[in-house]
């Protein structure tokens, strides 16, 4: 058994590769020994530190994203306010509705807080107040000499999940204590870092760059997901460079938000992770 550990990088649906990556991983006896997300890739580090499979990861992020469809939470090619949502949100999407959604896959795992993953896990998020970086872990005493960020161990898994996942404008922010909070990746998209301050080896990180063939627009959700886009890239390449392996899986063509193309994204996250198996056997043997 070989064993490394993981850092998932946000994108939206296009982390839904990563899906695939890891039942490539599993499929070839990798232990993941421990895990680091970002955004939607802290979705997946979560149920992965819960103990998930590949088959019950792919059962949870599928129902995720019918539940999405079905509540008509995105609409293509723009998204709408829902009808249930609270007056004066700053965003798009009530998350609060997401954060339930969260909840009731974890109830499957028996998960309610951090403390009760089985693996070390570490999820990033940004305080808009102090703009500090705020991580959610259950390993607390790892970070204790790095005053320049929030370190909070006490929360439930679906609080720290929607924090790192508020996307800007999208989703609503996450109030927690005195903070406001916003996706992870406004800061550090690709949580390897966060590994290596927890003494993780063997770090394998995993994104979904690519060239995206942006035309100028005038639409708010346009340029806001272009600069998302262009400030994520940039913050991540620090990390990538650290890690002792990249999978790149590029899913430029899918949009953000595109509910219902997940099952197609997790299978060319399998196929192009595939094609690298060669060189990840040789590093990791």
């Amino acid at each position: 058994m070989k064993k490394i550990s993981l850092a998932l990088s946000g994108g939206g649906i296009r982390a839904y590769a990563q899906i695939g990556v890891y039942r490539l991983l599993k499929e070839n006896n990798f232990d993941i020994e421990s895990v680091s997300g970002t955004s939607m890739g802290s979705i997946i580090a979560s149920f992965i530190a819960a103990g998930a499979d590949p088959n019950q990861l792919e059962k949870v992020m599928f129902e995720l994203e019918r539940e999405f469809q079905e509540k008509q939470v995105f609409l293509k090619p723009s998204l709408r306010v829902l009808p249930m949502s609270k007056q004066k949100l700053n965003g798009f999407v009530d998350a609060d509705m997401f954060e339930e959604m969260i909840q009731r896959q974890f109830d499957e795992f028996n998960v309610t807080n951090l403390s009760d993953l089985r693996k070390p896990i570490s999820i990033t998020s940004v305080d808009l107040i102090s703009g500090k970086l705020v991580i959610f872990t259950n390993m607390p005493d790892a970070f204790i000499d790095q005053p320049d960020k929030i370190i909070i161990s006490n929360a439930s898994i679906a609080e720290a999940v929607r924090a790192s996942c508020s996307f800007p404008i999208v989703f609503s922010t996450k109030r927690y204590e005195h903070m406001q909070l916003v996706d992870g990746g406004v800061k550090m998209n690709l949580p390897v870092t966060l590994l290596k301050a927890m003494k993780a080896k063997n770090i394998v990180s995993i994104t979904m760059d690519g060239t995206v063939n942006y035309k100028a627009s005038s639409k708010l959700l346009d340029v806001a997901f272009r600069i998302i886009d262009i400030m994520t890239n940039a913050n991540q390449e620090s990390d990538r460079l650290i890690s002792d392996f990249n999978v790149n899986i590029d899913v430029s063509k899918y949009h953000t938000f595109e509910a219902g193309k997940g099952k197609k994204i997790v299978d060319q996250g399998y196929q192009e992770a595939k094609t690298q198996l060669d060189q990840i056997l040789l590093i990791f043997q």
